[in-house]
């Protein structure tokens, strides 16, 4: 027959418990939230990027798409920079 034990209503235990669990869901909530809002951003800017590059060149192949969506966010950014005097999509992605 196993034997239990409820950490949670051990005089002994229980607040220890009760401590390194709360402290737990909090930095979890907090490193979520911090990834929730660098997701976030990352994709604003691919978005935003790609309604720059359909203003400026009208519908994009697929290939554009997949780029955008493929790029680390120093690349998003080198792209954003380097699009102002792109001539071309070609040559916007040449690199």
């Amino acid at each position: 027959m196993p034997v239990t034990f409820d950490f949670n209503q051990s005089e002994l235990f229980g607040p220890i418990y009760r401590k390194g669990r709360e402290e737990g869901l909090e930095q979890g909530l907090e490193q979520g939230l911090e990834q929730g809002l660098e997701q976030g951003r990352e994709q604003g800017y691919r978005q935003f990027l790609t309604r720059l590059l359909v203003a400026r060149f009208g519908d994009l192949p697929g290939w554009v798409h997949d780029r955008i969506q493929a790029a680390t966010d120093p690349e998003l950014e080198d792209l954003g920079t380097r699009l102002l005097s792109a001539q071309s999509l070609e040559s916007l992605f040449q690199r």
